[in-house]
């Protein structure tokens, strides 16, 4: 089973929220979703993990499942700090089995591996938040036998990354008790994540992180203990590729793209 991991695109119908945002994003990711549609063998899953649109108008979300058209894959997809909860939720109810409440969570099965999307938006707010309500629900999914991989999608990071200033905006709530809830599941399961613009990978709690780069921007590799914003940089960019074998293997491989320099969106 192969699943395609990516994130943050930051997409927009009309104009960006931030300068920062490339202005032929559109086009960018259309040439994305091409390279993962045609990727052999064929991806079974696309993971999407958060700030899919910069604004979260509905209008964003539009253009977004057009550019997903011409995938086969399933696509599975959570909010991020950019994303409007219910233009999100109306966007891909057709193809989520959310479940009733507020947060935009649900389970998936697909072959040997349980997707749980987890919610960790805070409504207007930038860092995550993981409330009773949320932890209960994982902790609930969690008690339930699954003989496979489990694979949270969530879009803030649950631990440290060593990167300031976004960790100082990541999760802010609930991260310690999460940790406790996935501490015995450990050996089988991984989150992925996004929000740092950076591709990471690390061990938090037992569980492998893997945090995917993104198209719209990423950020440089300051390791340095100080809460300055990030300065943009212009690097190679790749999505994930997740290996899961017969045998529960779980490899990961960056998927590389070559991009257009910035352009305008007449560029796209």
């Amino acid at each position: 089973m192969l699943i395609g991991h990516l994130s943050d695109f930051h997409l927009f119908a009309g104009k960006p929220d931030s300068p920062l945002i490339r202005p032929d994003i559109a086009g960018v990711l259309r040439r994305i979703v091409a390279d993962v549609a045609a990727f052999e063998p064929a991806i079974d899953v696309v993971a999407l993990t958060g700030d899919l649109t910069d604004g979260g108008a509905a209008e964003d979300y539009a253009l977004l499942r057009e550019l997903l058209a011409p995938l086969s894959a399933r696509v599975l997809a959570i909010p991020g700090n950019h994303d409007l909860r219910g233009n999100f939720r109306a966007a891909f109810s057709d193809i989520l089995p959310f479940d009733e409440g507020e947060p935009a969570q649900y389970e998936v099965i697909h072959g040997s591996v349980r997707f749980l999307g987890l919610d960790t938006v805070v409504e207007n707010g930038v860092e995550g938040r993981l409330c009773p309500v949320r932890l209960a629900w994982v902790e609930k999914k969690l008690a339930e036998p699954f003989a496979g991989q489990t694979t949270i999608l969530m879009h803030h990071p649950p631990g440290e990354s060593g990167l300031t200033f976004f960790d100082n905006i990541g999760l802010r709530e609930g991260r310690e008790e999460f940790g406790r809830l996935i501490a015995p599941h450990g050996g089988k399961l991984n989150i992925m994540c996004g929000h740092i613009h950076r591709p990471t990978q690390a061990m938090w709690s037992g569980a492998f992180v893997a945090v995917a780069g993104s198209p719209a921007f990423q950020t440089d590799l300051d390791l340095r203990l100080r809460a300055v914003e990030p300065t943009v940089v212009d690097v190679p960019y790749a999505y994930f590729i997740y290996q899961v074998t017969e045998t529960g293997c779980f490899s990961v491989h960056p998927r590389y793209v070559t991009l257009p320099e910035r352009g305008d969106p007449g560029q796209s």
